[in-house]
């Protein structure tokens, strides 16, 4: 799946694209930072309500290829500031993380 195809099937806010025709070849849901750099697979997709501005350093060092806020949490600029700079793809989702990872699932 690419990144793009994933804010279409679900419908997801974008706070910043590096580039929607990057792969995702996993997923991960969790927000705790050391299970997810434990977990996380090369170019994965990591579900979050964590907004805190170290998840930029999680998922540069795990090499996500986008993060999904769930739950209808907004990233605080600095965060979306942090994102850009870092080239993290930063997305949002209204559901909560077991609801949204239902529904990737279902797309796949």
């Amino acid at each position: 799946m690419k990144v793009g195809e994933l804010v279409e099937k679900m419908g997801l806010t974008v706070f910043n694209m590096v580039d929607e025709k990057d792969d995702i070849f996993s997923f991960c849901a969790s927000d705790l930072f050391s299970y997810v750099m434990d977990k996380a697979k090369y170019k994965c997709c990591w579900l979050t309500i964590m907004s805190n501005v170290n998840i930029t350093a999680v998922a540069k060092m795990a090499e996500i290829s986008a993060v999904v806020l769930c739950d209808g949490v907004k990233p605080h600029q600095t965060l979306i500031k942090k994102a850009k700079e870092q080239n993290i793809t930063l997305l949002g989702c209204n559901l909560p993380i077991f609801q949204a990872s239902a529904k990737i699932s279902q797309s796949l």
